[in-house]
């Protein structure tokens, strides 16, 4: 499984999603390859289905379901994160946990 964390250089968050996603790793059982990727450009933005810093994806698909129907990729704006009502700076453990046990099962 492969775990990318896309983040910007000015993000203040990135390294909470980063901890969100090992802590949901180890409860999930999972093994993943997990790799941090800082984005630069519009162009790379675009390239990695990039909205907002941080972004996470799993196995190539975003751990926000919403996200599927989005399609504005920016390179400037910090992501927010809406799981069971509240509002997050990062993807929470249980999103990740969600994502990891679909991308899982999708084998």
């Amino acid at each position: 499984m492969d775990v990318l964390l896309y983040h910007t250089k000015t993000c203040h968050v990135w390294q909470t999603a980063l901890k969100e996603v090992g802590d949901a790793l180890i409860q999930a059982g999972i093994k993943a390859n997990v790799k941090t990727v800082v984005v630069n450009t519009q162009e790379e933005a675009e390239k990695h289905r990039f909205l907002g810093s941080p972004t996470v994806h799993v196995n190539g698909k975003d751990v926000d379901s919403m996200a599927e129907k989005l399609t504005r990729y920016s390179l400037s704006s910090c992501r927010t994160y809406w799981w069971k009502g509240k509002s997050f700076e990062y993807p929470p453990k249980e999103m990740i946990l969600s994502a990891l046990k679909g991308q899982s099962n999708a084998r």
